[in-house]
């Protein structure tokens, strides 16, 4: 395993919509964030979020391309890497992409509390895996509970995720 750096991207192509939140169309904003944890707990600050709106959408598939470029990921590092997507058509797309935000930094803060209560090595993240799952629906809906009071504005889907940098080494070739 190298001892060097390795840049890596992370990108969100596509999510297909079996049945809207609303009777027609959704107007949907796709959220990413990701941090880097040093192996002491210590997180590189700051961190990064993107938010693309998808628009007025129906079902089907929708093309994201929502992508990290090439960042660094050096020994013994952790990525926090977490997306939302939202149907929310009736706030201001700036209070949309301020609140996302909030939800991706409160999502990677919870999964280190979480990781330093279950005393998880950094190594082996997949047993807390559906305790994050769990939270992560919980906090999106306290969190976004200002702007999802209307209509069928609510969460659509989430996921938190946490790679080692072992493990991006040796993922280099396939998909993740």
């Amino acid at each position: 395993m190298s001892t060097q750096p390795i840049a890596f991207s992370f990108t969100i192509d596509n999510f297909v919509i079996w049945q809207t939140r609303s009777v027609h169309e959704d107007t949907d904003f796709v959220t990413s964030t990701w941090q880097l944890q040093n192996a002491d707990g210590s997180f590189v600050q700051p961190s990064h979020t993107i938010t693309k709106s998808m628009g007025n959408v129906n079902n089907g598939t929708r093309v994201v391309n929502l992508t990290f470029p090439n960042f660094l990921v050096s020994p013994g590092q952790m990525v926090h890497w977490n997306y939302t997507i939202v149907n929310t058509g009736n706030a201001s797309r700036s209070k949309v992409i301020q609140e996302a935000e909030n939800v991706g930094n409160q999502l990677i803060s919870t999964e280190a509390k979480l990781l330093i209560t279950a005393g998880t090595a950094a190594g082996s993240l997949l047993g807390i895996a559906g305790t994050i799952a769990a939270t992560v629906v919980g906090l999106i809906a306290c969190a976004l509970e200002g702007l999802l009071t209307a209509n069928c504005d609510g969460p659509v889907a989430a996921e938190a995720n946490i790679f080692t940098y072992d493990y991006l080494g040796h993922s280099q070739a396939r998909a993740l």
